[in-house]
């Protein structure tokens, strides 16, 4: 340490301009070595440092990277990230002794004493953020309003939020420290902030105002197939029970199934049928759905057999042509994996295929029906009830896709819908479910589209 801090002229006391900037160069060097290093480090943790950031976040979140080289973006920031705060203790030591010589010997002592100081508070800070303030924060910004859309966030914005939470906070629980040097330079004192001592009292009042739900309100998340027709119940329930209010919000069925199962949200919605491993949770099966295979208007093509959907699908078939349409190649369109619309055409027109990996992905519905309704080449699979004016359902082995024949079984593509809960529904969960299946809601419905459980439907194994 006293060759890295010798700069100082013996024979005259102070240091030169040019060993100033020798010295400063040193510094820099010695820094920047140092993250490099810790960026390798980084780089080689930056998996497990990613599972690390996403543990705070709700367990039913989904994240999504849009950009071609998005990923490998997110991977190179927390590896630089990483780094850099790895290198930091090493950092702050350079500082030190770039500066060092010119400190008075009590201004040396107050700094040394300082530092350990400073980094446990910081930590203090970052661990409070952690484990309190983001798991709060990611489920009320994560629920709040998603009614309005299904929020599927790109991996490069969480890591952006979490990451600065982190820093900010660390920083906040070092404002202590930071009143204390103010103090000691004589810019504040002890009589000037207990003269603002209300304004504190009701900022912070204000702060921890900002986060929660409300008491009464059910959340009901999960399959985005169910969602709009649980958004008009909803909406019919909240105009005669005002006091009772119901969030529904998308995901997914397995995100809502999830959801359910770790307490997230109160009810989960599914537009599939459980599997053996969710068998445990208490379910209802509130209607069914057909599942209708849709292309443009203008497409010619009226009728495919459940083998050409197959083969379409499964990439084998790329031209209408090939199927008595035009000579045109045909833009596959597909829902993501673990929604419940394609967990069900998996099990019913896939028969253990894969769909072709050049099928363009959508996250809903309503998504997939926009494209279709857009691209005269295009074909994509959505719930029957969904069917509008803007796309057309084909027919499939002869058999039109209408809501009668999937009642009497001719129109073999049909799943149910389903509530699911973690233990036996109580207090308004219950409330809103007895509405739901009353003849009011089942009719609302019946008036949607879609299939109501007494006809051709069995309630689910409640348990």
């Amino acid at each position: 340490m006293a060759e890295d801090t010798q700069t100082i002229r013996e024979e005259e006391g102070r240091a030169t301009v040019i060993e100033h900037l020798k010295e400063l160069r040193k510094r820099i060097i010695y820094s920047a070595a140092s993250v490099i290093i810790g960026l390798v480090v980084g780089m080689v943790a930056a998996n497990w440092v990613l599972r690390l950031l996403q543990l705070p976040a709700p367990p039913n979140i989904e994240f999504i990277a849009i950009e071609m080289t998005e990923n490998i973006t997110v991977w190179f920031n927390i590896g630089l990230t990483t780094g850099v705060i790895l290198a930091m203790p090493f950092l702050i030591y350079q500082v030190f002794a770039f500066i060092g010589p010119g400190l008075t010997k009590r201004e040396k002592h107050f700094v040394l004493s300082i530092i350990p100081a400073i980094t446990i508070m910081f930590l203090l800070g970052v661990a409070f953020a952690y484990f309190v303030a983001l798991p709060l924060m990611l489920e009320f910004f994560y629920n709040f309003q998603r009614e309005f859309a299904p929020l599927t966030p790109r991996i490069s914005d969480y890591v952006n939020i979490v990451s600065r939470v982190l820093l900010f906070v660390g920083l906040v629980f070092e404002t202590p420290l930071a009143i204390m040097g103010l103090a000691k330079l004589g810019l504040v004192s002890p009589k000037w902030l207990a003269s603002r001592r209300r304004w504190w009292i009701l900022l912070s009042f204000i702060l921890a105002g900002c986060g929660g739900r409300p008491h009464s309100a059910v959340i009901v998340a999960g399959s985005t197939s169910v969602q709009p027709y649980a958004e008009v119940l909803a909406e019919e329930y909240w105009k005669q029970y005002p006091d009772n209010h119901v969030d529904i919000q998308g995901g997914g069925s397995s995100s809502g199934i999830t959801a359910a199962e770790t307490g997230v949200a109160d009810i989960g919605m599914s537009s599939r049928a459980l599997t053996e491993k969710e068998m445990h949770l208490w379910n209802i099966e509130i209607a069914k759905d057909g599942l209708a295979i849709i292309i443009h208007p203008d497409n010619p093509v009226q009728n495919l057999t459940m083998d050409a959907v197959r083969n379409v699908y499964a990439g084998k078939f790329t031209n209408w042509a090939e199927v008595g349409g035009r000579d045109a190649k045909i833009h596959i369109i597909a829902r993501e994996e673990g929604s419940g619309t394609r967990s069900a055409f998996d099990d019913l027109v896939m028969d253990g295929r894969f769909v072709d990996a050049k099928a363009i992905i959508q996250d809903s519905n309503g998504s997939v029906r926009q494209l279709v309704s857009g691209d005269p080449n295009s074909i994509g699979f959505i719930s029957l009830g969904l069917v509008d004016d803007s796309v057309k359902a084909l027919w499939l082995d002869g058999i039109a896709p209408k809501w009668e024949n999937v009642v009497d079984g001719s129109y073999s593509l049909y799943r149910p819908f389903l509530f699911v809960t973690a233990t036996p529904p109580q207090g308004d969960t219950q409330h809103f479910i007895d509405f739901v299946t009353s003849p009011q809601g089942q009719q609302m419905l019946i008036d949607e589209g879609l299939i109501p459980m007494g006809m051709g439907m069995t309630e689910g194994a409640n348990r």
